[in-house]
C-alpha cells in the first residue's frame, strides 16, 4: 500500500468470515433453545400486556421482550410510538465492495483510509476501506453514500461507475492490487449521523442498529449486550440511546 500521512498500524488486527461467522452464531443459537425462522416477515409488533405481541407472515408469536435488529430496513418500521421509541434519523446507502485480484508477492492488511484534504494527492473524494479476502482478492469498499430512497425497488446489479471508482483509487494507493481483474458484489450500510451504533430499550422492546458500515465485526459482543439489556441489565454505551 502506498501513504502520505500518518498511519496507524496494528499488527494484531485480524478479519473475520462474514458466512462462517453467521454461521457459527446460528449454530450456537439454535442449541441454546433458539428456533430460527426464516422467510417469516414480521408484520406488525404491538404491546401485549407487558410484553409484545409480533404478527408474522405465518402467525402470532407473543414474548416478553423482543429485540428488534432489522439492519436496512429499521427506517421502515412503524407503530413503535405504542412502546415511547422514537427513531434518529437514519439513512440506508449502497455499498458496492470490489474485489481486485492481488499480484504476485504481495500481501494486505485489513485497512480504513481517511483521505485527508491535506493528501499529496487529493483528486480522490471519499474514504475507503478493505482487506485481504482468501479466494477473492484484496476488497476496496468506497464510502460512496448513494442513499436509497425505496428498498423494495433496490437492485443487486452495481453500476460500472462503482467499479470505476474503486478501481481508480486502487491504482492510487494500492499497487499490490491487479485492477484488471476485478468483481463486485452489492451491500447496505445503514448510518446514524454521528455513525455510532443504536442499543436502547423502551419498556419491553430493545432496538438495536450495530450499523454505519462498522457493525459486523462486533456482532458476538453487541449480541451478548443486547442478551444483558434483555435481562435487564444497564450496560450499553450512552451514545447508542435512542432519542428521549
Amino acid at each position: 500500500m502506498d501513504f502520505d500521512e500518518t498511519v496507524i498500524y496494528s499488527p494484531d488486527g485480524g478479519r473475520v468470515f462474514a458466512d462462517r461467522t453467521i454461521d457459527a452464531l446460528l449454530r450456537l443459537a439454535e442449541a441454546a433453545g433458539a428456533h430460527l425462522r426464516f422467510e417469516d416477515p414480521a408484520l406488525a409488533i404491538e404491546p401485549a400486556g407487558e410484553g409484545v405481541r409480533v404478527t408474522t407472515a405465518h402467525g402470532v408469536v407473543t414474548a416478553r421482550t423482543a429485540v428488534i435488529s432489522a439492519g436496512g430496513w429499521l427506517p421502515l418500521l412503524g407503530g413503535l410510538g405504542a412502546f415511547g421509541i422514537s427513531l434518529p434519523r437514519l439513512k440506508v446507502t449502497a455499498q458496492a465492495p470490489v474485489h481486485f485480484a492481488i499480484r504476485p508477492g504481495f500481501t494486505f492488511p485489513s485497512f480504513v483510509h481517511h483521505v485527508g484534504s491535506d493528501a499529496v494527492d487529493h483528486t480522490f473524494a471519499y474514504g475507503a476501506y478493505g482487506l485481504e479476502s482468501p479466494g477473492e482478492g484484496v476488497k476496496v469498499g468506497i464510502d460512496t453514500m448513494d442513499v436509497i430512497e425505496d428498498l423494495d425497488a433496490r437492485t443487486l446489479d452495481v453500476p460500472e461507475e462503482a467499479i470505476a471508482v474503486a478501481a481508480d483509487y486502487a491504482r492510487r494507493w494500492l499497487p499490490g492490487a491487479d485492477t484488471d481483474v476485478a468483481a463486485a458484489v452489492s451491500c447496505l450500510f445503514t448510518m446514524t449521523d454521528d455513525s455510532h451504533f443504536i442499543l436502547d430499550r423502551r419498556g419491553p422492546v430493545v432496538v438495536m442498529s450495530p450499523c454505519s458500515g462498522h457493525g459486523f465485526k462486533f456482532t458476538p459482543l453487541l449480541g451478548a449486550i443486547a442478551a444483558d439489556v434483555v435481562e435487564g441489565a444497564e450496560t450499553w454505551a450512552p451514545q447508542w440511546r435512542l432519542p428521549a
